[in-house]
């Protein structure tokens, strides 16, 4: 994740008349004007490879050692790079480097990065008045961090097996480079998110970490202004440590199955509760075959199918009633949900969960929605069906309904969702289907996106200090 800007006041340099400049003044004026620079980078970019810094293999320079001449060294090409604080890095001329790396046993995994050097932080040279801005070259066993901009990487294998040109750029094997990671100067994304999943154990759910990598890749193509960033490590609520609303703050939105949200404890249905309190959003998923919701959901699916295909071989006249019909199975669909989750009412509140009394017709040429309020059902104008990608009131996934409520901090979908977004289903799944399973989870991640953005601009509330003892009242607990 990239982290947001430094927050710290800029100073600059009040010039008068008669100012006397010194050396610590003049950096103190330049060093204004370079700090502006760089906090309005960070502000609407991100680091990574502006041209050129192509890595390729080469020979050894003609002045080095024979025990150093074997097949390890690379040779960087000229280009220009930018870090993740605006400063500029140019390579003017073709640079070799030797990898040192030796693995012995197991194969290594090895990171060469190029990094921005600051002149001031060198030893200062005598006789001028100019420095040069650098860079430096370095090879890491770790992923890159902070401004550390990744050229390549690359698989060694124990011997003296030389590193080659990749046969297949896109599938690279052990000791051919790898340039598949090598990140672009671009814009920079408005927002951030980090998604997870909860479990009852810590046992990891592979098709559930396929579902989340496969929503966060579909956003540089679909949706840039986002970034996600899944974590492999599924959220216990019961392991050996508890969890505390800590471990949990830095996830923007969970993922809770609905049997698991049926058996949470006391305990942990509060800790959920502080949760969606912080700005956390949870999305629970149940099968369209749960017992207590199967036959509702069939017979809503059968008109929302009907309703699907009202432009072309509906009577106009049938559309109200079977919107209203539509709209009065969502109501009983949210009913059953509140009974199958008990837990809903003590995450959102039970005022947020009660709808008032339907209407039992419909007026010709009327609105076709129900003039009861149903709390948690989709409107029209619901962020889940407008931002960023608009849907109808119809939402049809892969030619099935999929039926979404939305109480608060609570994303309730009722149908196949995650499993659309990665994994064996969507092997095989039309285009078309596919991309309107990724747009609306992008919706999703918007809407837990400004929830947090909205929690984090909320200062807390302020803690009511107690009022100061009158003197008398400590005279009589004396006398008392």
């Amino acid at each position: 994740m990239l982290p947001p800007p430094p927050r710290h006041p800029l100073q600059r340099l009040q010039v008068s008349d008669g100012l006397l400049v010194t050396a610590e003044r003049w950096q103190v004026a330049h060093q204004y004007h370079r700090q502006r620079q760089n906090l309005h980078f960070q502000a609407f970019h991100q680091g990574g490879i502006v041209s050129g810094l192509g890595v390729c293999p080469t020979v050894a320079p003609a002045q080095v050692a024979n025990a150093y001449r074997d097949g390890r060294w690379l040779q960087v090409q000229p280009g220009v790079a930018m870090d993740d604080q605006g400063n500029p890095i140019v390579v003017p001329d073709p640079v070799t480097y030797r990898i040192a790396a030796q693995p012995t046993t197991d194969p290594l995994l090895v990171y060469l990065v190029l990094k921005f050097v600051d002149p001031d932080q060198l030893e200062p040279r005598t006789g001028t008045h100019v420095v040069q801005e650098t860079f430096r070259l370095e090879e890491k066993v770790a992923p890159p961090e902070g401004s550390e901009i990744e050229l390549c990487r690359l698989v060694l294998l124990p011997g003296d097996a030389p590193i080659t040109l990749p046969q297949n750029g896109f599938a690279p094997v052990a000791n051919e480079l790898d340039w598949r990671y090598r990140p672009r100067a671009q814009a920079r994304p408005q927002g951030s998110l980090t998604l997870g999943y909860l479990t009852l154990t810590a046992q990891a759910k592979p098709e559930m970490e396929r579902a989340l990598h496969g929503l966060v890749a579909a956003l540089p193509g679909l949706y840039p202004a986002l970034r996600g960033d899944v974590h492999p490590v599924p959220l216990g609520l019961r392991q050996g440590l508890a969890l505390t609303v800590t471990d949990m703050q830095p996830y923007d939105l969970l993922h809770l199955a609905a049997a698991a949200a049926r058996g949470l404890t006391e305990a942990e249905i509060d800790l959920l509760r502080a949760y969606g309190q912080g700005g956390g959003t949870l999305l629970i998923e149940i099968s369209a075959s749960e017992s207590s919701l199967a036959e509702i959901f069939q017979v809503w699916a059968e008109v929302m199918k009907v309703l699907s295909a009202s432009a072309t071989g509906v009577d106009p006249a049938m559309v109200a009633p079977l919107c209203h019909e539509a709209a009065e199975l969502e109501r009983c669909l949210a009913l059953e949900i509140t009974q199958h989750l008990p837990a809903l009412a003590a995450w959102v509140g039970p005022s947020q969960l009660r709808s008032g009394a339907k209407r039992d017709t419909v007026a010709p040429g009327a609105d076709p929605s129900p003039d009861w309020p149903l709390a948690g059902r989709l409107t029209a104008q619901h962020p889940l069906r407008q931002q960023p990608f608009t849907f109808s009131q119809n939402l049809m996934i892969h030619q099935q309904p999929l039926a979404l409520f939305h109480w608060g901090g609570v994303v309730v979908a009722v149908g196949d969702l995650t499993g659309l977004w990665g994994g064996p289903k969507t092997q095989f799944m039309p285009r078309d289907s596919l991309r309107s399973a990724q747009e609306l989870g992008i919706n999703l991640l918007h809407l837990a996106w400004q929830r947090r953005q909205w929690a984090r601009a909320t200062p807390p509330a302020p803690i009511a200090e107690a009022a100061p003892a009158s003197p008398l009242d400590s005279i009589y607990e004396r006398l008392g």
